[in-house]
């Protein structure tokens, strides 16, 4: 019996309950087991990344759009780890271990989001003390960025850097 080959997969991993259902349409899109791999909106498939598929990344505008993004990562503890993402258009959202939705980061009262450049978001630096993380990039001002809520709601906020001279 000859294998017949299956071009989309819009029905993506079927439950074990749709074993031999041959007479639903959804079987004939979907497959058994679906492992390292993603389902694309025009039915095939591709190779995962070697990264944990979490959220789409957004134009600063709020609209989804899969822009390039500096990932930062934040590990305050065993217990709590997040990671910073950091957008053009002048976004920044922190993911924590336990959750795909974003947390967004807001602006300290009188400061405002540097909207990083695409071409600059591979240069920012970046170095953790406890429950701050300072940003740094040549073409922009020093920023701190800061867990300033644990409970019972997750709340970071950013801000230049301000220097204290003696």
């Amino acid at each position: 019996m000859p294998n017949r080959y299956i071009s989309t997969f819009n029905s993506g991993e079927l439950s074990s309950n749709m074993e031999a259902r041959t007479d639903l349409k959804v079987y004939e899109a979907g497959c058994k087991k679906l492992e390292n791999f993603q389902v694309l909106a025009q039915g095939g498939v591709e190779r995962r990344t070697g990264t944990k598929f979490i959220a789409e990344t957004r134009t600063g505008h709020g609209t989804a759009g899969n822009n390039p993004v500096q990932l930062v990562p934040f590990d305050f503890s065993v217990d709590a780890s997040y990671v910073i993402e950091i957008g053009t258009g002048g976004y920044i959202n922190v993911y924590t271990q336990t959750s795909s939705t974003p947390v967004a980061v807001s602006a300290a009262a009188g400061h405002t989001i540097p909207d990083y450049d695409i071409a600059d978001l591979g240069s920012i630096q970046f170095v953790r003390r406890f429950d701050t993380v300072i940003l740094t990039h040549p073409n922009y001002p020093p920023q701190v960025l800061q867990r300033t809520v644990v409970e019972p709601n997750l709340a970071f906020e950013i801000k230049e850097l301000e220097y204290d001279y003696p």
